[in-house]
């Protein structure tokens, strides 16, 4: 399995509505319910491009990942596959990859994750360990091997 990334552009703004749909809809519903015309205006808000790559596999865009490099820490702002190519293990594949990043620039990854969401269980196996919680979310975290 291929697996690559590109900058994601203004263009793929539908794709990646979609892509978050389709992986968050369930967990966002849970949480606090599924608005679909607040989601859609805030999805529109926060849209920005500069730090999201698009997960490329045999040519077929399958996700997107957006890594922030913050001083002390790389930190995961998202990751989503989309579902049909979940449990694949494209996921684990780029999580390694971003876990030598880590270990190699001597960062920490941090990410936050919905308390409902069972992708918590998947960083749990990478060495994440939850370091603070809110109301909603699990603040997580992988030191420096």
């Amino acid at each position: 399995m291929d697996i690559s990334f590109r900058q994601a552009k203004r263009e793929d703004y539908e794709f990646l509505w979609n892509l978050h749909k389709a992986t968050m809809k369930s967990y966002v519903d849970e949480t606090w319910g599924w608005e679909e015309e607040f989601q859609k205006e805030y999805f529109s808000n926060q849209f920005d491009t500069n730090n999201i790559q698009l997960i490329i596999v045999d040519n077929s865009v399958i996700g997107a990942i957006e890594i922030q490099n913050r001083e002390s820490e790389l930190f995961i702002a998202n990751f989503e596959i989309a579902p049909h190519f979940q449990d694949k293990g494209i996921g684990s594949t780029i999580l390694k990859r971003i876990i030598n990043t880590s270990d190699s620039k001597r960062k920490p990854i941090k990410l936050q994750v919905l308390k409902v969401n069972p992708a918590k269980q998947f960083y749990k196996r990478f060495g994440f360990e939850t370091v603070e919680k809110t109301e909603t979310h699990l603040i997580m975290e992988r030191s420096v091997a």
